[in-house]
């Protein structure tokens, strides 16, 4: 018997998933929950900005689905963490991030 992708998660204390696929590639899930009016304004965006949206500084939207009400995202897996992570200060410390890094990223 095989496993689905998301390895049957526990979505009561989890919002985002990693998933290796069968043929080796690996992705991430997000899901969205809430406000349901305030979730559908967010995946809308969300999926309108990433399908247009082509940088090799952005995270890719690779597909999105509907089961039963839930919002998933689906998006390729960023090594090293989300750009986010290294532009913000840490509880162990400042970001490691100095302001000329910075300016060559944008």
């Amino acid at each position: 018997m095989t496993r689905p992708v998301t390895d049957n998660f526990n979505q009561a204390s989890i919002i985002v998933w990693r998933a290796t696929l069968a043929n080796g590639s690996r992705l991430v899930v997000k899901k969205l929950s809430g406000d349901l009016g305030l979730v559908e304004r967010e995946f809308k965006a969300e999926v309108e900005a990433l399908s247009t949206a082509q940088h090799k500084n952005l995270v890719s939207l690779q597909g999105y689905c509907l089961p039963d009400g839930v919002r998933l995202l689906m998006y390729s897996y960023m090594e090293n963490r989300s750009l986010d992570y290294w532009l913000h200060e840490k509880a162990d410390g400042p970001s490691q991030l100095d302001w000329s890094i910075r300016l060559n990223i944008l």
